[in-house]
């Protein structure tokens, strides 16, 4: 009987050793997920409070969410997003450029770096 249970025991452990040696690897991989992510929130939030998208009393709040949940920062993301107010016309070309003739001396200073650049006879290439 204790010989059965000592096998049963030695068989335990060795499961036991055998899960371990497997999920470790993975909990020390999100702990180092968590440790970085956390470095990351800080930096993003602090970016977001220099640009006035976040105010900086809310900001050690949002650290604290992000922090603890990472999903957060998707939802975070959205809702910036959002704000934005990205248009439809994004990644769509701008179009042509108006006629060279009838370009103001802001619009040549703008398109060719010279308020009184010739561009009657401009062909696109760039000398350097």
């Amino acid at each position: 009987m204790l010989d059965k249970l000592l096998k049963q025991a030695e068989a335990i452990q060795k499961s036991a050793v055998a899960y371990v040696e497997k999920t470790q690897p993975i909990v020390e991989e999100y702990a180092n997920f968590k440790s970085g992510f956390a470095k990351r929130a800080h930096e993003v939030v602090g970016a977001l409070v220099e640009r006035n998208i976040v105010s900086r009393d809310a900001s050690s709040e949002l650290i604290e969410k992000l922090a603890s949940e990472p999903t957060y920062a998707l939802d975070l993301a959205l809702a910036v997003s959002r704000r934005i107010g990205v248009g439809a016309d994004l990644g769509k070309s701008a179009g042509a450029l108006p006629a060279a003739g009838n370009l103001d001396p802001f619009e040549k200073l703008v398109l060719f770096g010279d308020s009184r650049a010739d561009v009657s006879n401009f062909d696109g290439g760039v000398a350097v």
